[in-house]
This record gives structure tokens, sequence and C-alpha cells, in this order.
């Protein structure tokens, strides 16, 4: 379904008269709408009706759960501080789209993933910024009173930690029930698997996480000292431990004392150590991160997972491109620093 099919003229229609009911802060005049980059799960426009300008989002490869998900989030959220796009509207009436949606504020500044492609060109201290910027905003998320806020039932906090392992080697194992599935050897699966067993930390108190917190779902202001004016994509957050939001935050930074290797997409050489970002979050928080490494790893491990999916599309499906085996690549280079980080070699 193309941009044009989500929004034709019969579902603008529907859109505007939800709109007029549920978002009258963005105007009564006629609906405008551009598509936006989003990733690869939902759908994501640019909307305005004269008033102000907000943001559509609507799953595309998820179903409403995770939608559902984000907006309770952000409706907690409100009045917290903590950084993140303002909810003006949840449509659960799939026959507005035939689908949940949710309606936002759109956030002005630098997008994140500009950040990424220019990461090369920053000095050490707009580098530090950026990366402290992030940290920031997972030690507030950790310090936040997510039961205050209305969602102490929002996840299972017991036994986060020792569920993880076993439910992304579920999602890779799920991915073989797909249609035309292309599996692949993953040389260190098992050595990780193994690893992160066996020295998982004890427990530390629940918070509410973000689930894919990092430069490629901020909006840094565009004035220095750079902040991050809002985290998006919350579709993921849940209750669990938060020093995994920490190891994602800091999954493309060098180790202290060790040479820094690009990865596959980025080079970030100019930015803090991962201790030092470790370090300012301790500060913020007072979580003790003498187990760093392993949510760093644990954090390689969930996103090499999630992108394995990518390796069938890159051997199956035409990809001018090369984004699919591009992401593939990478997911394969993800479990190799993993490994290399548990191994003390990274």
């Amino acid at each position: 379904m193309t941009a044009n099919d989500v929004l034709d003229p019969a579902r603008r229609a529907r859109i505007t008269a939800w709109l007029d009911i549920q978002a009258p802060l963005l105007g009564h005049g006629p609906l405008e709408a551009t598509p936006l980059s989003g990733g690869s799960s939902n759908d994501v426009f640019r909307i305005t009706r004269g008033a102000r300008v907000a943001v559509l989002r609507a799953p595309r490869l998820t179903d409403d759960r995770m939608i559902d998900r984000e907006a309770r989030v952000l409706a907690a959220l409100a009045g917290s501080g903590i950084a993140h796009a303002r909810l003006l509207g949840h449509c659960t009436d799939p026959a507005i789209l035939g689908r949940h949606f949710i309606v936002s504020d759109l956030v002005e500044g630098v997008d994140g993933p500009q950040v990424m492609e220019q990461c090369e060109t920053f000095g050490e201290q707009e580098a530090g910024e950026l990366a402290f910027a992030v940290v920031d905003a997972a030690a507030g998320l950790s310090n936040l009173d997510y039961r205050a806020v209305g969602l102490e039932d929002f996840g299972k906090p017991e036994g986060f930690l020792a569920r993880q392992v076993d439910r992304w080697l579920a999602m890779l194992a799920s991915y073989a029930e797909r249609r035309g599935h292309v599996a692949r050897d993953i040389p260190e699966l098992a050595f990780l698997g193994g690893w992160l067993g066996e020295n998982m930390p004890p427990p530390g108190a629940p918070g509410l996480i973000h689930g894919d917190i990092g430069f490629s779902n901020a909006i840094f202001s565009p004035d220095r000292p750079r902040r991050v004016l809002a985290m998006l994509d919350w579709e993921t957050a849940t209750i669990g431990d938060p020093l995994l939001d920490l190891g994602r935050a800091v999954l493309p930074m060098r180790g202290e004392g060790r040479a820094h290797q690009p990865t596959r997409l980025h080079d970030y050489r100019k930015f803090p150590t991962r201790e030092a970002l470790g370090r300012a979050y301790e500060a913020a928080t007072g979580r003790s991160v003498a187990h760093l490494d392993y949510y760093v790893v644990l954090a390689h491990f969930k996103l090499a997972v999630i992108l394995e999916r990518h390796h069938t599309t890159a051997v199956t499906r035409p990809d001018p491109q090369g984004q699919a085996r591009m992401l593939a690549d990478y997911g394969l280079e993800l479990f190799s620093r993993a490994a290399a980080i548990a191994r003390k070699q990274a």
C-alpha cells in the first residue's frame, strides 16, 4: 500500500471528521498530509489543518496493540518532564483508517538519523553533547516513578532480564515460519546466548524503559549545547531493567583503553567511551553500572536479532538500493561486536 492509498480521499474525510472532535487544536481547515520517514514498522505523516503541525502514526507491520501501548506511554508522560512529543489523539476505531493510530505534536529540531549521518563531522565537544544528551534522556526515564504516572501494570518487571535471551532467540526462530525464509549461520549466536545466561547480573529496581533509545529515535535541539527535545517511537516501551536502555544508548561507542572500530554504518570515534557515559548515568540515577558490558552485549544481541529478518529480503527479493543487505550485514557485525565485548576485546 502506498502513502496515497493510506490517506486516500475517503480516509482523509473520515480522519478529518475524527480530528474535528478529538484534536480541535489542529484547526478546522482541509487536511494536508505529507509522508515522513518513520522506520519500517509504521506509516508516518506530517499533517496540518492550518492551526498547528502534527504527526500521524499508524502501524504497517505490527498490530494495533503496539500503537496503543505507545499512546498509553505518551499520555502517561504528559507533564512529567520526560522529552517526548505530546499526544493529541488516539484512535481505536478501525473504521476511520483501517487500523488504530495516534496523532502527536511535531517536534521541530535535528532528526537523530541526520546526526548519525553527520557523526564523523562533529568535534569531540559537540559529539559529547549529543551522546550525553541521550544518556540524560535514559536517566530521566530511570528516575521516573512509573507507578505515579499510571503505568504500574504496563509490563512484567519480575524476571525481565532472565527472559531476554529466550525471548530474542524465540523471535529469531520465528523467522523460519515466514514464507520464503532463508536461514544462515550466525557464528557467535551460541556463544552469546550462553554468555548472557551465565553472566546475568542481579536485578535492580525496575523502571520505564524506552526499548530503542538512541540517536535514531531522538530529536535534538539545533542550538548548542545539544539537548534531546523528544524521544520518538515508544511502541516497544515497557517496565523492566532501565540499564538495558543505557546499553542501547551507548551501543556504538568504544570501550576505555580500546582502539575504536567504526561500525559498518557509522564512525563514532570522536564520541565519549561507554564507561564515561555510564558514569554520567550512574551519577544521575544512583544505579550501579558495574555490569555495563553485560547490558551493552544484550543490546547488541537484541538489535542483531531484529535485523536478521532482513537477510531473507536481501537474498530473495529485489533490493535495488542495497538497504536490506546493508542491514543484514550490520546484524552479523553486531553479533561479532557483542562477542568481542564479552571477551573483553572491544
